[in-house]
This record gives structure tokens, C-alpha cells and sequence, in this order.
């Protein structure tokens, strides 16, 4: 008997056994299962919530793209025959729409009045100031509708005048034609000159004539002139400075600066118009015109911004230019300092030379 009860009983106990890892297995089973719709529910809320947000781009877009169609129709209203980007070269070259403008030149219209040399003594003209205030009793202004930019002084005594366009120019210089304090003269603008480097060093005679035969861009056939050639370069190519004249420069700017020459197309860039003096560093002038030249023979430093002579010992830069700036802010009481850790030659950096070229621009006829 005993021993046909012991292995029923071991049956039972396995079988107990089986049921309770059954048991185990389904419960984790189940779990998974729920983690896995929880997982699910929170896939579709992100769906749903990614999907609402694509929506509300998709909208902005569609609105963007309808103000910009507004605008475009806009601008052909207002110049029904030009759209923009689609400029032709005789729409260009004959002056009635200006080509895509370089952003490094923008016309200036310019007037300068000045105290008439017998009254250079007199109390009322003696200053910036005063001749401003002569100005603003001379001529009645808002009467005769003119815009003014703004007034900087010009020399020690004189305006320089911005207005908004050249006939308002000669409206103000007629308005102080019979001034008998003031005197106006409008400045002369030079050409625009044009640096190109030229391969080999044999420049033929016929090199102006040749960039006008094959760039038919260039209409005006006398507006090209060679008026700098350098030494051969080590790489035995030529510098060559090009003047040319507003139509033809129009072109060139036109046509992203390029000139074919012979077998070759060559990229043209502006040549600088400020004037450095290698004297005292100062701007707008040479050094054979310097009036700051010492007796010693001293030169201003260009990169320490103190005279010596021999090399630089200085072990970081200082702008002579911006350094004089900074001066002038102080016992001014000006709210204009600027850097000053760069050397004067460092056309990036220095502010002053940036202004410089800019007031030198202004006396470019780039006629935009």
C-alpha cells in the first residue's frame, strides 16, 4: 500500500508544480501584453499630436507663399514690364532700371557751402555752427521742398550737404547764388577705376579696343582707358587699372564683374578710392602732400601707432587712426570709441579706414 500512495503523491506535487509556473509564465505574459498597449497608446497620442503640428506648418507655409505672391503682384503693379530678376541688358544699359546694385556703393548727392573768403574773419562765420545757422537764415528750406540727408562739416568752416537726389542739389546751390556770405559748389566726381590682372607681360597696344570688341555689354566705346600698368609679377602677369565710365561700369557690375580678354575671362574688382599717407597714416592724402612730416624724419609706425624708426618692437598693434578717434571722442565728450588693437593697414578690422572709404566713395560717379 505504502508504496503505491508515494508516487501518486509525487504526481500530484508535479502536476502543482506545473500549474504554478503555468500560472507565472501567463501573468508575465499578461504584463508584457499591457506594456505593450500602454507603449501603443503613446505612439498614437505622439502621432496624433506630430500630425496636428505638420498640419499647422503646412498652413503657415501656404501663407507665406500667398503674402509672397501678393508682393510679387504688387511690384509688377508698380513696374508692370520689369519683374525682378529678369532684367535685360538694354533695360540696363539705357539708364531706365538699375542693374542688381553692389551693395559696397551707394550715390551720394552732395553740395558743399562754404564762407565766402571776405567774411573768413567775420564773427558769424567762423565755425561749423555758425555757417549752419547762415545757411538756415539764407534759405527758406521747407519752402523750397527739398529732403535733407543730413550736414556733416566740410574743411574747418564748411557744410557738406546730403540731399535726396541732384535736382535738389542745384535747387539749394541756385537758392545761394546770390548769397553774399555763403558760396556752393557742387564736387566733381571721378571716374570709376577697375583692377584686372592681365596673364604674361606683353600688354598690347590694342587691349582697350579688344575688351570693347568682345564685351558687347560695354557700349560706350570711349569710356575705357588704361591708366596703371604694373612691373611683371612674379608669376610674369600684369596689373592693370582700367578707368571706365558710369555706363560702361554699370555693365561690368551687370555682368558680376567679369571681362573676356584674348583667350581669357578675368574677374575685375573695384579699386580702393581712399588714399593712405605712409607719413603720419592719416587718410585722404599722400605722403608727397603729407603736412604732418617731421623734422626729425620720423615715420608714424603702422602697426604700434607711435614714430620710430627702424622695425616695430611692440608686441601688440595699436591704429594711429583709431587711436587719434578715440581722442577726439574724449575731450569732445563724444559716445563713439572704437577698437583699437589692429594695425592701420588692416583694411578689416579698423573702423576708421571703413569710413574713410566710404566718404572717398562718395566722390565716385558710379551714377546708381
Amino acid at each position: 500500500m505504502g508504496s503505491n500512495e508515494e508516487p501518486a503523491n509525487s504526481s500530484q506535487l508535479f502536476n502543482d508544480h506545473a500549474n504554478e509556473l503555468l500560472k507565472i509564465i501567463n501573468g508575465s505574459a499578461n504584463a508584457r501584453n499591457k506594456k505593450v498597449e500602454v507603449m501603443a497608446e503613446h505612439v498614437h497620442e505622439m502621432q496624433t499630436i506630430y500630425a496636428t503640428r505638420l498640419d499647422g506648418l503646412i498652413a503657415k507655409l501656404l501663407q507665406v507663399e500667398k503674402e509672397r505672391d501678393n508682393l510679387k503682384n504688387m511690384a509688377t503693379q508698380v513696374q508692370p514690364s520689369v519683374i525682378a530678376d529678369q532684367l535685360t541688358f538694354a533695360q540696363v544699359a539705357s539708364g531706365s532700371v538699375a542693374p542688381k546694385q553692389n551693395s559696397k556703393h551707394s550715390q551720394k548727392h552732395i553740395l558743399h557751402i562754404m564762407p565766402k573768403e571776405g567774411d573768413q574773419n567775420d564773427s558769424m562765420s567762423t565755425s561749423f555752427n555758425t555757417t549752419r545757422q547762415i545757411l538756415t537764415n539764407t534759405v527758406p528750406i521747407s519752402q523750397l521742398g527739398i529732403g535733407i540727408q543730413k550736414i556733416q562739416q566740410h574743411k574747418s568752416t564748411g557744410l557738406s550737404v546730403y540731399c535726396r537726389n541732384d535736382q535738389e542739389v542745384h535747387k539749394l546751390k541756385d537758392a545761394l547764388q546770390n548769397s553774399d556770405k555763403l558760396t556752393a559748389e557742387i564736387p566733381v566726381k571721378r571716374n570709376p577705376v577697375i583692377t584686372i590682372l592681365q596673364k604674361g607681360t606683353v600688354i598690347k597696344p590694342t587691349l582697350t579696343d579688344d575688351i570693347i570688341q568682345q564685351n558687347p555689354q560695354l557700349t560706350d566705346k570711349d569710356g575705357i582707358k588704361i591708366v596703371y600698368k604694373s612691373k611683371p609679377t612674379r608669376q610674369n602677369n600684369t596689373i592693370i587699372k582700367l578707368e571706365v565710365s558710369p555706363l560702361n561700369y554699370r555693365a561690368i557690375v551687370f555682368n558680376d564683374y567679369r571681362l573676356y580678354i584674348g583667350d581669357e575671362c578675368a574677374r575685375a574688382r573695384d579699386e580702393d578710392p581712399t588714399l593712405q599717407c605712409f607719413e603720419c597714416g592719416r587718410f585722404g592724402h599722400k605722403a608727397a602732400n603729407c603736412r604732418n612730416k617731421r623734422a626729425d624724419q620720423e615715420r608714424m609706425c603702422m602697426n604700434c601707432g607711435q614714430r620710430h624708426n627702424g622695425a616695430c618692437q611692440a608686441s601688440e598693434p595699436k591704429c594711429c587712426n583709431c587711436s587719434h578717434h578715440n581722442e577726439l571722442v574724449i575731450s569732445r565728450k563724444w559716445n563713439d570709441k572704437v577698437d583699437t588693437k589692429h594695425s592701420a593697414l588692416d583694411r578689416a578690422n579698423c573702423t576708421m579706414y571703413k569710413r574713410a572709404k566710404e566718404f572717398a566713395s562718395q566722390y565716385i560717379n558710379y551714377e546708381y
